[in-house]
């Protein structure tokens, strides 16, 4: 870490950036550990992949995805190294076969700062692409960080640091952000975990001219009264269940005790009638749905069962919820007329190992055996 530290540029003494933080042992010297906008001092440094080493990744991404039963993806990362080349690549993929349907989001900073590609270029590329396989849908934003590292912006202290999370940005350029975003017309995703992050992420959603396009990623500490507020709003809430199954040890080292009650909700949000769509947030984990729908029915021991839900609801939340939160209307069903995507399998689904994986009507996996 010391070496990519130095290549990137970064000083024994450098402050820590706004929204993130570079973490010192106790005699101030750095660790190679960085916490939310501080890694950006070193990604933004690392060498771009070339247009064809974009287009191979894309469709390796796309084949593996399709050997685990999913037939559309979400890249929530999109601009991060070249928002035209990877627009490009994309538009090649698709062109060469990709095998998994992918959805754009945007990086807000790739679309609206200084750095932003032309927004005639980029519209251009956009409109280049087949639809149906690859779109772009909307731009992303992250209020804050996550539970494991103690920087989900929260209301109750962590137990092993005594704060409160870390903002990203501060609330008032939240909610620009997402203002200027809406207001150019763009879906906003907002990526916030934390109680006190999601609170201000309502705030901005509210402030537009129509809440309903947005969505809300994670919210994994809500109380009833964020429920209502963002289910009377319409606002798109997507969940990961499979983070309880591999990261639950740490949220109970992180989290008091009487936060669990109101941790990664999914019947009160059912209940409520939310807008809710199942997701993995692979590469975060491995990113076995069934692994999400099965933890959405029988969470681990030590998390509230009463949330728990059916695993007919929690494989609908996968398929026609994806396609909503995706603005795909209609879609994740098999009827005349829609995309014909499908997995078939020899033996219960969650634990069948020969499967064949369909997207639009075309194989695009099969068991070997």
């Amino acid at each position: 870490n010391s070496a990519a530290l130095q290549a990137a540029g970064v000083r024994e003494d450098e402050p820590d950036p706004a929204g993130g933080e570079f973490q010192r042992d106790a005699t101030g010297a750095l660790t190679g550990v960085l916490f939310e906008r501080a890694h950006e001092n070193v990604t933004s440094a690392a060498p771009a992949p070339d247009l064809e080493e974009m287009v191979a990744a894309i469709l390796r991404a796309g084949e593996r995805m399709a050997s685990l039963g999913i037939t559309c993806a979400s890249d929530m990362m999109t601009g991060r190294w070249d928002l035209e080349k990877e627009l490009q690549a994309y538009n090649l993929a698709a062109q060469r076969g990709m095998a998994t349907r992918t959805r754009l989001y945007i990086q807000w900073a790739t679309l609206f700062s200084r750095r932003a590609l032309v927004a005639g270029r980029r519209d251009e590329l956009i409109a280049a692409m087949d639809p149906d396989l690859c779109a772009v849908k909307g731009a992303k934003i992250f209020a804050d960080g996550a539970i494991g590292s103690a920087t989900a912006a929260v209301y109750r202290p962590y137990k092993t640091t005594g704060g409160t999370g870390q903002l990203i940005y501060n609330p008032e350029r939240l909610h620009e952000m997402v203002t200027v975003a809406a207001e150019a017309g763009w879906s906003v995703a907002v990526h916030a975990i934390g109680d006190y992050a999601t609170d201000l992420v309502l705030d901005a959603f509210a402030a537009t001219p129509d809440p309903a396009k947005h969505r809300l990623e994670h919210a994994m500490i809500v109380s009833d009264a964020q429920i209502e507020r963002t289910v009377g709003m319409g606002v798109h809430v997507t969940v990961q269940p499979e983070f309880l199954h591999r990261f639950g040890r740490s949220y109970k080292a992180q989290l008091a005790d009487d936060i669990f009650p109101e941790l990664k909700p999914l019947a009160r949000w059912v209940r409520a009638g939310a807008r809710l769509s199942l997701n993995t947030d692979r590469p975060i984990v491995p990113g076995n749905l069934w692994i999400g729908i099965e933890t959405a029915a029988n969470r681990p021991e030590g998390f509230n069962p009463a949330e728990n839900i059916d695993r007919d609801t929690a494989f609908a939340m996968a398929t026609t919820g994806g396609a909503d939160a995706n603005n795909d209307p209609g879609e994740g069903v098999l009827a005349e007329g829609k995309w014909a995507d499908f997995v078939a399998y020899e033996g219960e689904p969650s634990s069948a190992t020969k499967r064949v994986t369909v997207m639009g009507g075309r194989v695009t996996w099969q068991h070997p055996g």
